[in-house]
């Protein structure tokens, strides 16, 4: 993931201004390393003094504008595309003051959990996503006289024979399966 904190201002004192965020610091130079397809999340905290926008190359047209006296959050989940090369952020106001601060790109990665048999008992995960931070719970549920055997990855093998398994600092998709 990227983060970049320390505010940025950006003083715009012509028309039709932006900024370009390139390498080292592009969303480009961030997912160079990973596979089309996969999905990011992209937040930043802002005020601008007049209507701002954003966007990423590959859209082609411009994200929701930003404008606040105060500061704002803005969230959104991305997908990586080869065709994304930065973000830019620009206005066409005169004498606009933009800053932008605490922004990050971190990597979503996907949590399923499955019953191997639902009739023996079924499963519960604390969150489908992570950040790769925090901690997901994978829950099994026996049904009456049945009993829980253990969780197991996708390549079949155990991970874990409790029926509540906590996973720390997920750095990849997970899908567990529930053995009763």
């Amino acid at each position: 993931s990227i983060n970049i904190s320390g505010i940025l201002l950006l003083i715009i004192r012509q028309q039709k201004a932006s900024l370009i965020f390139s390498p080292p610091l592009s969303f480009r130079q961030d997912l160079s390393h990973s596979e089309a397809g996969n999905k990011y999340r992209f937040s930043f905290r802002y005020k601008a003094s007049a209507d701002a926008w954003f966007y990423f190359v590959k859209a082609n047209s411009k994200s929701p504008t930003l404008k606040a006296d105060g500061w704002q959050y803005y969230e959104t989940d991305i997908t990586a595309e080869t065709d994304i090369n930065y973000f830019e952020i620009g206005t066409t106001a005169i004498n606009t003051t933009v800053y932008i601060d605490e922004m990050s790109i971190k990597e979503v990665h996907s949590i399923s959990a499955a019953s191997a048999n639902s009739s023996f008992g079924t499963v519960g995960i604390s969150a489908a996503e992570s950040l790769g931070t925090g901690t997901v719970t994978f829950n099994a549920y026996p049904e009456y006289g049945c009993g829980f055997t253990g969780w197991t990855d996708a390549n079949g093998n155990t991970v874990s024979q409790s029926a509540e398994y906590n996973i720390n600092n997920i750095t990849s998709d997970i899908s567990l399966t529930a053995v009763f």
